[in-house]
């Protein structure tokens, strides 16, 4: 929580990038304001801080020297804010990943997508393992596991990922031989 003496984020910007241009317009071209807008938040700041930042003059405006010296302490501050958000999104993955499937799993739904991920995580070292039977993922012969099922597995953080489609599938002209052919019927005294 910022203290009661901490300036708005705005104020702060918008001095930031006067000091830099040394210009209220040029500043007002890059934040999308005006230059009224832009000597308003500055005169905010100044009243906040009980301290005038710049000398205006008839051709623009000068730091003063406590103007220059908050901007040195506000400009790296903005750059460690940009430098965050630059990287926000560079979520790295790397290592050995084992990851336990159903075999026609593997087949049919994650290797046409594992281009994808392989091209989004180049430092991952994945292993895909197609398994009949569920491993045990606590003695470590996988790291995940992926399963259809209703995710009851004690021990284990469980995830719901996609849902599963069922279809019935029959000969033409099955239904109406059958006296209640409803799916949950069909799938009782069929299977």
């Amino acid at each position: 929580m910022p203290s009661p003496r901490t300036p708005p984020l705005n104020t702060l910007r918008a001095f930031e990038t006067a000091a830099r241009h040394g210009s209220f317009v040029r500043a007002a071209t890059e934040l999308h304001l005006t230059a009224a807008a832009i000597s308003h938040r500055i005169k905010e700041l100044e009243s906040a801080l009980g301290i005038a930042l710049f000398k205006r003059k008839a051709r623009g405006v000068e730091l003063t020297a406590a103007g220059q010296r908050y901007r040195d302490s506000i400009a790296s501050a903005f750059q460690i804010i940009e430098q965050a958000t630059s990287t926000i999104d560079q979520i790295t993955v790397d290592g050995p990943l084992t990851v336990s499937v159903p075999e026609s799993f593997a087949q049919f739904w994650l290797a046409p997508r594992l281009s994808r991920l392989t091209q989004q995580f180049a430092g991952l070292e994945l292993t895909i393992s197609g398994e009949s039977q569920l491993v045990d993922l606590r003695d470590g012969q996988a790291d995940i596991g992926l399963r259809f099922g209703t995710g009851s597995y004690p021990g284990l953080a469980v995830e719901y990922v996609i849902g599963d489609a069922v279809t019935v599938l029959a000969p033409a002209g099955f239904y109406s031989t059958q006296g209640d052919a409803s799916a949950k019927t069909l799938l009782a005294e069929n299977t």
